[in-house]
């Protein structure tokens, strides 16, 4: 109830453009969350694309997938459960089965629907965007984390984000949890 919901640029897999929920608190304390979802490759990438379209397109799609949700949690608004209440948070929603980093520059022609998987465009347009209204390297301290997919994408990110801030007076963290992907 206290997120709001915003599109970015680049595209999501049904080609609309990203986007992300945001709560703002103090800006000065920026938590960053990344939804996840699951990984695809070979045969997981074929049931990857039967769902595309209706679960992980911001045009459907009304509250993130994944183990924390709006409002819970991590995220949670309510001071007296959670000690990032107070701060400003951002959840990137996951939109390409390659843990927030997939690129393909040309979409996928699946069952007469056009699919982009273009993670790693879509991150970089939203950390720009939450860079430009709230200015990371005057922040105090950023929490980039995630879980599932997300969680891995933290792993992924984070230097990134180090490196994108650079600020060594930002303190900089990451919280990963529940990221274990068993080959079956």
């Amino acid at each position: 109830k206290d997120y709001q919901y915003f599109r970015s640029i680049s595209q999501m897999p049904d080609g609309s453009p990203p986007a992300l929920y945001l709560h703002v608190g103090t800006t000065d304390n920026i938590l960053i969350y990344m939804i996840g979802g699951a990984s695809c490759s070979g045969n997981s990438l074929i049931k990857y694309l039967r769902t595309a379209i209706s679960v992980v397109s911001p045009s459907t799609a009304v509250q993130p997938i994944g183990i924390v949700k709006v409002g819970e949690g991590i995220l949670s608004t309510d001071p007296s459960k959670n000690l990032f209440a107070n701060w400003t948070k951002a959840i990137l929603l996951y939109c390409d089965g390659a843990f927030h980093q997939g690129y393909a520059k040309d979409p996928i022609s699946y069952k007469d629907t056009k699919l982009y998987f273009r993670g790693s465009p879509n991150t970089r347009s939203h950390f720009a965007y939450l860079n430009n209204r709230f200015n990371f390297s005057k922040a105090n301290k950023i929490v980039l984390s995630g879980s599932s997919a997300g969680g891995i994408s933290t792993y992924a990110w984070i230097d990134y984000l180090k490196v994108y801030i650079n600020n060594p007076a930002v303190k900089l963290y990451s919280i990963i949890y529940s990221v274990i992907f068993l080959d079956s």
